[in-house]
């Protein structure tokens, strides 16, 4: 009886570590690859912006000693780096975090393939929300140094300069906006369309 119950243990554990993947049907495995090269390519884009934000931060921060800022200029210039520093920073933690550990899991099953989707969306929105950040800071550095420049010129703004003003910010949000969607579309989001499909697939 003992032996029995040993091998009906043996058994049971056996099947316990039996690979997972070997019981899938063969359609289904090649749609669970399929979603693989999505990912690399995702992996690739993500790697590659990494660099590029870091290149970018460290060319901006030596712009003071190859323009030669001074005084006020570059107390304003610092002061709207670091905000821009400090909201990039956050961004780049994420991203980096969110790129680190897509490394760790196997995407060969639909949980793990639902958080890359769901991370990656996440990014997305942040470089979103960054973008516009840093473009209202960009704005904001653009009206302070202009206060500079011009301090000694008598500049009456009127209701229709402030109106100009207005529509010209608009503009410029409203031209970024569709820039980042199209820069967003070309990149991550054919990619998240083709990781969504395979998720839909094994849903089915």
């Amino acid at each position: 009886m003992e032996n029995e119950n040993l091998n009906l243990e043996n058994l049971k554990t056996a099947w316990n570590n039996q690979d997972l993947s070997m019981n899938r049907p063969q359609h289904t495995l090649e749609i669970i690859e399929s979603a693989q090269n999505p990912i690399d390519k995702t992996r690739l884009q993500m790697k590659r912006e990494l660099i590029v934000q870091l290149i970018s931060i460290v060319l901006i921060a030596f712009c003071p000693f190859y323009f030669k800022f001074s005084g006020g200029f570059l107390i304003i210039f610092t002061t709207f780096f670091l905000l821009g520093l400090g909201f990039t920073s956050y961004y780049f933690i994420k991203f980096y975090r969110f790129y680190k550990k897509s490394y760790e899991l196997n995407y060969n099953t639909l949980k793990n393939l639902t958080w890359f989707k769901y991370e990656l969306l996440l990014a997305i929105e942040l470089y979103k929300a960054l973008t516009f950040i840093l473009l209202s800071l960009g704005i904001g550095f653009v009206i302070y140094t202009k206060n500079i420049f011009f301090s000694n010129v008598d500049l009456q703004i009127n209701s229709f300069g402030y109106l100009y003003l207005s529509m010209n910010i608009i503009v410029t949000f409203v031209v970024v906006y569709v820039i980042t969607e199209l820069v967003i579309k070309s990149t991550y989001g054919k990619y998240l369309n083709q990781i969504q499909k395979v998720i839909d697939q094994l849903e089915e």
